[in-house]
């Protein structure tokens, strides 16, 4: 009725709606109050969230990223607007294709992580392939598959290391492996987990980690539940990414495509609902955490939160200063006083015979003798420490030092530049 306003009268569209004019203006004034203005904003909220998650969250992740920006809603309330508002994420699709390769003589390696839990970054790393259509080079109507080795840390649930190639060869893993290992900070003794596939049970493959002091583990047999973390990655990307409906036009655009996916948003930015328990003992443990919101309550985050997260946590380790090496007062007292006195009076008329006496060398250079500013050695001892009653008379016995009229004559120039 407010928008109609300017074409018919108030009356008219009271009449024809069947209702009065009080319960009209009773309603446009609950339209307009706290409640509406509020959600008005988290309207906007919401839609905004959805847009930055590339139009893949839905309630859960929207709850959690308004309840990292001090939101005071509930899920449900989030699900009615966004049905109102037509916002929707994406949800996955049931569709496999089998990659893995068991039937060969190789021997497995022993399944590791069964009963294991990462407890840092870089400590479990799985592994996993899956296939990514594009369109054929010869006949664009149809396509052809490629493929992507990646692995994951199973602390943070980033992925460390990726390749995608046109072949299920050794050396798609082989060189995601080796992209990980040039990028993370690993230690020796680093669980390597993926299923029974040839290109993990090969002798390259199985050499490369030998080199690098890395242990094999893998599945048991017939078994994709120690792997789940890897198989929810691939669902995610196929969800989110890899559009079933159409499929990229050549390999370089695939590369293109999933770089953007995996490095922009899914280890920066996309929110991990699996990774709520573990942020939540890190905050409570990190000093930081009594003036952060997240601390109160397990919200989702990004694999980059959760590791810096980790790394806030770690105790810090005291700088260790530089040792003083220059001697104390004392020492330097007693090693003075060590000095032979009649060392020191030899030395003392040595100087005190080149400062008093610098007519020879002027002679020779034709220039104003000048006194040498060298003092005593003795002198100089028993100024600073006057301990040793010896050295004590021996300054009172030399001659008095010679004044340096360098100084002066400096001086002169300055005083007279603008006579």
């Amino acid at each position: 009725m407010k928008n109609h306003e300017q074409e018919f009268s108030l009356t008219a569209m009271c009449e024809a709606l069947e209702i009065s004019r009080s319960g009209y203006y009773e309603g446009l004034a609950a339209s307009t109050g706290v409640r509406a203005e509020q959600n008005q904003r988290l309207i906007s909220a919401i839609v905004r969230i959805h847009q930055e998650s590339r139009s893949t969250y839905g309630s859960p992740r929207i709850l959690d990223a308004l309840h990292g920006e001090d939101w005071q809603c509930g899920v449900n309330r989030v699900a009615r607007i966004m049905r109102e508002e037509g916002v929707v994420g994406k949800c996955p699709k049931r569709k496999r294709v089998i990659t893995t390769e068991s039937n060969h003589a190789l021997s497995p390696s022993a399944n590791l992580i069964k009963e294991l839990t990462a407890q840092r970054p870089d400590q479990i790393w799985v592994m996993d392939i899956t296939y990514i259509r594009i369109r054929h080079p010869q006949n664009p109507a149809t396509h052809q598959w490629v493929y992507l080795a990646t692995v994951l840390d199973l602390f943070s649930r980033k992925i460390v290391g990726w390749q995608v190639g046109p072949s299920l060869e050794a050396t798609l893993v082989i060189q995601a492996l080796e992209n990980a290992l040039s990028i993370r900070n690993w230690q020796p003794g680093l669980i390597c987990h993926s299923d029974r596939g040839v290109q993990y049970a090969c002798g390259d493959f199985r050499t490369l980690l030998e080199q690098h002091g890395i242990v094999q583990s893998m599945s048991a047999k017939g078994n994709c539940y120690d792997n789940a973390t890897m198989e929810s990655f691939f669902g995610t990307l196929k969800t989110e990414e890899v559009v079933e409906s159409s499929c990229y036009a050549d390999l370089s655009e695939a590369r293109r495509a999933l770089f953007d996916y995996i490095e922009s948003f899914y280890n920066r930015t996309r929110l991990h609902t699996s990774l709520k328990g573990t942020l939540a003992e890190l905050m409570s443990s990190s000093p930081s955490s009594s003036s952060d919101t997240r601390a109160s309550r397990a919200l989702a985050c990004s694999p980059e939160q959760l590791e810096s997260a980790y790394r806030e946590s770690l105790p810090s380790v005291p700088e260790e200063k530089p040792e003083d090496t220059r001697p104390s007062a004392l020492e330097f007292s007693e090693a003075s006083d060590a000095l032979p006195v009649d060392a020191i009076a030899e030395a003392n008329k040595v100087n005190c015979s080149n400062g008093l006496d610098p007519e020879s060398k002027s002679e020779r250079s034709g220039r104003q003798p000048v006194e040498s500013k060298t003092t005593p050695i003795a002198t100089t001892v028993c100024r600073i420490i006057p301990s040793n009653p010896q050295k004590v008379a021996l300054q009172q016995s030399l001659p008095p030092l010679p004044q340096d009229t360098s100084i002066e004559s400096c001086k002169k120039p300055l005083h007279n530049k603008n006579k």
